[in-house]
């Protein structure tokens, strides 16, 4: 089974269609629970979760043998560096105890600067954080 986060967005839509279409078994992780509707019909499984809820996300991997993850770009959050990491954090952490064997970090070019790159900045932190879990 393959965990695909971002499902309602254009990549992660795009991933979660092409694994139903190969016939895999998908479950899409939303925070709403209406957006998983569509999912649901499609076939695949669903998983309420926020990507800060790391007991939830560890639920959501357990069993699975990929993860697509993202770090979305929530403008209207205050702190929206430190919301990232602690998403990056929870993703991480949950990586690590669901020992999900393959990630695939949806990320950015600009990711290589550890700081003074805006946003890509987090996907650096995260792309480390997951380089950390050793899975």
């Amino acid at each position: 089974m393959f965990v695909v986060a971002g499902a309602s967005g254009r990549t992660g839509g795009e991933v979660g269609r092409a694994l139903l279409a190969q016939e895999k078994r998908v479950r899409v992780l939303v925070r709403n629970p209406d957006k998983g509707a569509s999912w649901l019909e499609r076939g695949a499984e669903v998983a309420v979760a926020s990507l800060q809820d790391e007991a939830a996300l560890e639920r959501a991997l357990t069993g699975a043998q990929g993860f697509l993850a993202v770090l979305p770009d929530e403008l209207s959050v205050e702190d929206f560096h430190g919301h990232r990491r602690r998403m990056a954090d929870a993703i991480a952490a949950a990586v690590t105890a669901s020992r999900v064997p393959r990630v695939v970090l949806i990320s950015s070019i600009a990711a290589f600067l550890v700081d003074g790159n805006g946003p890509p900045q987090d996907l650096h932190y995260a792309e480390q954080a997951l380089r950390d879990t050793g899975e």
